[in-house]
């Protein structure tokens, strides 16, 4: 695969422990090239699931963002449910997936 193509999705947000229904902060994700570059003409749909334990798990707010300059940044997410091990998953057509940090939502 060329320089320059987007080939994958690299989080720049790591996730703090947060409270159930609290809005999680700002989540930053770039479409990378094979070298882990930001690919700025990148304009692809990226959808956020959340997981814990390899299960799927209800998140709130708008889960699907077009990149713009290819960053694509959600706002406005919360998770309804409590417990360790929540793991958020970006994906978009023809990239490589990618989880974020594992962390915990308290009641």
């Amino acid at each position: 695969t060329e320089i320059g193509t987007a080939v994958g999705l690299r989080w720049d947000t790591v996730i703090p422990q947060v409270a159930a229904n609290a809005e999680l902060p700002a989540l930053s994700i770039k479409i990378v090239d094979p070298l882990g570059t930001t690919v700025t003409s990148a304009t692809h749909q990226i959808t956020i699931l959340a997981t814990r334990n390899a299960a799927n798990e209800a998140i709130n707010g708008t889960l699907t963002r077009a990149a713009v300059n290819g960053v694509v940044t959600f706002t406005g997410l919360s998770i309804p449910g409590t417990g360790a091990n929540y793991v958020l998953v970006a994906s978009g057509p023809g990239l490589d997936a990618a989880s974020s940090n594992s962390f915990t939502v308290t009641p």
